[in-house]
């Protein structure tokens, strides 16, 4: 008979310790969000007639944004690298896209191409990010 308790106690052990579970705090879910890198890019002018190659070659980055988390600066100056929240493209494609859509929409140029064109470039863009600044307080 005694065996038998233990054997009940042993098998309901589990749902007991599952009951439990509820009783610990619970965290509150966070969902992950993508942030975009996408600057509308400015109106077209027709006031200037387009001229020569554009070559946008792609942005370098520095430590801080070569992946695609967002990070953050505390108010003591710390960094803060968020896994909830993420660029949705790493920061040097977005910038380098968001640049050749600027200046295809200017309309200031014949072409605008990137790496590996068999156009003759008259112009080349380059450049590279260090910091990406946002100021949250106005959207």
């Amino acid at each position: 008979m005694r065996t038998g308790i233990n054997r009940r106690l042993l098998l309901l052990t589990p749902l007991g310790l599952a009951g439990c579970g509820s009783l610990l705090g619970k965290e509150a879910y966070v969902p992950r969000h993508d942030w975009p890198l996408a600057p509308p890019p400015p109106p077209a002018s027709s006031a200037r007639r387009p001229r020569g190659v554009v070559l946008v070659r792609d942005f370098q980055v520095g430590p801080a944004l070569d992946g695609r988390a967002l990070l953050t600066l505390e108010p003591d100056g710390t960094l803060h690298r968020s896994y909830y929240n993420l660029w949705a493209v790493p920061p040097a494609q977005a910038v380098t896209a968001a640049l050749t859509g600027w200046l295809q929409a200017s309309g200031a140029f014949t072409a605008v191409v990137s790496s590996g064109s068999a156009l003759t470039e008259t112009l080349i863009v380059e450049g590279m990010l260090d910091t990406l600044l946002a100021d949250l307080g106005t959207g």
